[in-house]
């Protein structure tokens, strides 16, 4: 695995699909009744539930994009609220279907984050968790160009984020396939610029000052 730090964007091809379409990345997200993954759940439930309250949310649905198996469909349940899961990976989706039981408030969709303003409705909490990390700025621009275009309603992002004066570019290998893909670490400096283009309303809220 190779670290670097840079100015500019990298602009290495993305191949991180292959990647999360491999099977056996699966057998790394069935791990849902351990306590580490209950703890987790119960940290971000009490996050998800804080931040509705002291904003005064009153969404109907969560918009999950990069759902992967469907994690975090339970918080919108426990949140009492519909939930739409939307990957690139048919395998990560179909295996979110085989672990949920049939419910009418929960569906999962094999798409594209960049297509996911197709799927808003204005009022919806959509709900971006260590996505963005694998997107290049252009691409993250035009996204958030067509959410605001004909979106309003909320947007909860769950980010790393570099503490270093630049970010931080991982260029990482899945031996299996033989694919490359890169994870971006950007700096708070690196997301304002991108989100104050596009939000009228932006809130910094440390994870560990919840």
């Amino acid at each position: 695995m190779k670290y670097t730090t840079c100015n500019d964007e990298d602009v290495s091809k993305l191949e991180v699909k292959p990647f999360y379409d491999d099977s056996s990345v699966n057998s790394l997200n069935i791990h849902f009744n351990n306590t580490e993954i209950e703890e987790r759940e119960n940290n971000e439930f009490a996050i998800l539930k804080k931040i509705f309250n002291s904003y005064d949310i009153k969404a109907s649905r969560i918009i999950n994009p990069g759902c992967g198996t469907g994690y975090a469909c339970s918080l919108a349940t426990r949140l009492n609220l519909n939930y739409v899961g939307i990957d690139f990976s048919s395998q990560q989706i179909a295996l979110a279907n085989s672990l949920v039981n049939k419910n009418e408030r929960i569906k999962f969709i094999n798409d594209n984050f960049l297509n996911i303003s197709n799927y808003l409705k204005n009022g919806d909490f959509v709900l971006i968790q260590f996505l963005l990390q694998f997107f290049l700025d252009k691409e993250l621009d035009l996204i958030f160009k067509k959410i605001s275009k004909n979106y309003k309603g909320y947007l909860f992002i769950e980010e790393g984020v570099s503490t270093l004066k630049n970010r931080i570019i991982i260029k990482d290998h899945d031996m299996k396939t033989g694919h490359f893909y890169n994870t971006q670490y950007r700096t708070i400096h690196d997301f304002l610029e991108i989100f104050s283009k596009y939000f009228l309303s932006l809130s910094m809220i440390s994870y560990y000052k919840i």
